[in-house]
Formats: C-alpha cells, sequence, structure tokens
C-alpha cells in the first residue's frame, strides 16, 4: 500500500505570533494549529486506487508521536466523525458523543468556492468560451463543495450566491451579460469580505484577461 500525501495546511489556528528579531535576522512566525487537514491517496504495488478504506486502517503519526483522527471523508462523500473508540458517526448539527471537533459540521464538508467572473469589456470576444469553461469547471467539482459565481465589469454582481446546487450555480452563470470597464480588485475586495463570512476552506478563482482600470482601490488594499 503506498500512501502519497497531495496538501497539508493547518485549520482553527489558534492565532499567529510575528517577532521581529534583534539581529536583523527574517522574522519568525509562530503558529498554534489545533487541527490540520491531511489530503491523499492510497494505490497498490500496481499503481491502482485503493477503495473502501475506514479509519481504522491509517494511523497517523506526528513526531512518532500517533495522531487523533476526528473526521474522515473519502473522494466526494460526506465526512463522517471519528469517536474516540474509533467509531465513525454522521457530522450533524449540534452536540454528538464524540466531543469536541463534531460539533462543526460545515468545517470539514467540502470547499468553498467563490467564482469571480470579468464581464467587462475586455472579455467581449471570448465571453461565451470562458462561460463554457467556468460551467465545466463547476460541474468538476466534488458535490461536497460549495460554489458562487460572481460576475464583475464596474459594479459586482452576485449572479449565484454560495450552495452545494452546482447546477443553480451554472444558471445563475448563464445569466451574465458583458459589460462596462473592469474593476477587478473592487470586486475581489468585496468577494474576499463574502468568504470571510463563511466557515470552512474556501477559494477564490477569477476569471479576467484585462487590465483593472476602474477600482476605486488599490491592489495593496485587498
Amino acid at each position: 500500500m503506498i500512501i502519497t500525501r497531495r496538501e497539508l495546511f493547518g485549520l482553527a489556528a489558534g492565532g499567529a505570533l510575528l517577532r521581529a528579531q534583534d539581529n536583523g535576522q527574517r522574522p519568525v512566525f509562530r503558529v498554534k494549529v489545533d487541527m490540520v487537514v491531511l489530503a491523499f491517496t492510497v494505490t497498490d504495488n500496481r499503481n491502482h486506487y485503493i477503495n473502501g478504506l475506514k479509519p481504522s486502517d491509517f494511523k497517523i503519526y506526528e513526531d512518532g508521536i500517533l495522531q487523533k483522527l476526528n473526521t474522515f471523508a473519502e473522494g466526494g462523500k460526506p465526512p463522517v466523525g471519528v469517536l474516540q473508540d474509533g467509531r465513525v458517526q454522521p457530522l450533524v448539527e449540534g452536540k454528538t458523543e464524540g466531543g469536541p471537533g463534531l460539533d462543526r459540521p460545515d468545517a470539514f464538508v467540502g470547499t468553498n468556492v467563490f467564482i469571480l467572473f470579468d464581464t467587462s469589456n475586455f472579455m467581449y470576444h471570448g465571453f461565451v468560451y470562458a462561460e463554457d469553461a467556468i460551467a465545466d469547471f463547476v460541474r468538476g467539482l466534488d458535490r461536497a463543495d460549495s460554489v458562487a459565481v460572481y460576475t464583475f465589469s464596474r459594479n459586482l454582481s452576485r449572479a449565484a450566491n454560495l450552495t452545494r446546487d452546482h447546477n443553480d450555480a451554472i444558471s445563475g452563470l448563464r445569466k451574465s451579460v458583458a459589460g462596462d470597464d473592469t474593476a477587478l480588485y473592487n470586486g475581489l475586495l468585496l468577494t474576499l469580505r463574502d468568504a470571510a463570512k463563511v466557515p470552512g476552506r474556501k477559494v477564490v478563482i477569477v476569471f479576467s484577461n484585462g487590465p483593472d482600470n476602474a477600482s476605486m482601490v488599490a491592489p495593496d488594499d485587498v
């Protein structure tokens, strides 16, 4: 059995402390991380994917110390909580017998994807092709992923609010129309503010080919 680690990043960080060094060295960031998400694939000796694995099939060590699994998910399936005795249960609203970490269901259910689509006059000739490419991208997301589609030219329009109904998001996308000048940084700032209100993992993806010629905010303010 071969396990390939794809990504490792911290969630629910307790805060970062920046300490400047008096001796002129680069600053040191000290971060307390209460929980991390480990994404991986498992293959056999013929490089075939192995499916149907359970939390009990894995042991995760850090510096030689066995770590506790709080949640487990395979592919696009909903995640389950891992109890102290190794049993699993669905993540649901409210308290569960699993204790801390299991009363926050949205934290580990897919990724919140915010798509920012440039519909300004710079995109006029490639508008239809970009729209089709975005629709294909949305169709390729995991079922557990939520997606929002925002469009912008001079102003931002929320074509589809954050939803797990990918068809609904595509319907909102199809209603977009080519617009005016390009205010990319304005639209990006408003999108980031919306994303900040949502718990869990978040990704902002921008589809644009033109320069910003209409924003009221500077790049450093985003």
